[in-house]
């Protein structure tokens, strides 16, 4: 069976060590904030990207569709090529600190396992439990061969006895 001390040097190890897990998550969930936000400006840029890329192509879709229509300028040629390549760069990057908040999350979680691992007692409690089943059910075996002894002082029952006798002890 446990004692006090030992109870109380796993509770101490036990709280350390989910302090210093909380330390880390506490670290990990403001890096996983700034990264959020950091998602959420992107995603806008992205979009506000997209949307321009696809207003010029747009007129340069109707231009090429309407002859009549007086030509683009030649700069909205250049423009499209800007806002083609801004948005995929806005896209990329996007998809990165996407990549980051997801990295972030799992790390998180992975932390508050690791917490709740720190949780020996439970652990202990269950071993502790199956140790003293095997200690009642040998010291069972050996009240039944003391009584098995007793009614046959055989060789083979002392034997038995000795066997029992020295399990549970």
């Amino acid at each position: 069976t446990k004692s006090a001390l030992f109870d109380s040097v796993l509770a101490d190890r036990i709280n350390r060590g989910r302090e210093a897990l909380k330390g880390k998550r506490v670290v990990v969930e403001k890096q996983r904030e700034n990264a959020q936000t950091d998602l959420d400006a992107a995603e806008v840029w992205s979009e506000e990207s997209r949307k321009t890329r696809d207003a010029l192509q747009g007129e340069a879709d109707l231009a090429k569709a309407n002859p009549r229509k007086k030509a683009l300028p030649k700069e909205h040629a250049g423009k499209l090529e800007a806002a083609v390549h801004e948005a995929a760069a806005a896209a990329a990057t996007a998809a990165v600190r996407r990549g980051k908040v997801k990295d972030l999350e799992g790390e998180e979680a992975r932390l508050l396992e690791e917490e709740d691992a720190l949780d020996f007692g439970k652990e202990l409690e269950a071993l502790d439990g199956r140790a003293r089943a095997e200690v009642e059910a040998a010291e069972e075996e050996r009240e039944a061969a003391a009584e098995r002894a007793e009614a046959d002082p055989t060789p083979e029952a002392a034997e038995a006895l000795a066997e029992a006798t020295d399990r549970v002890g």
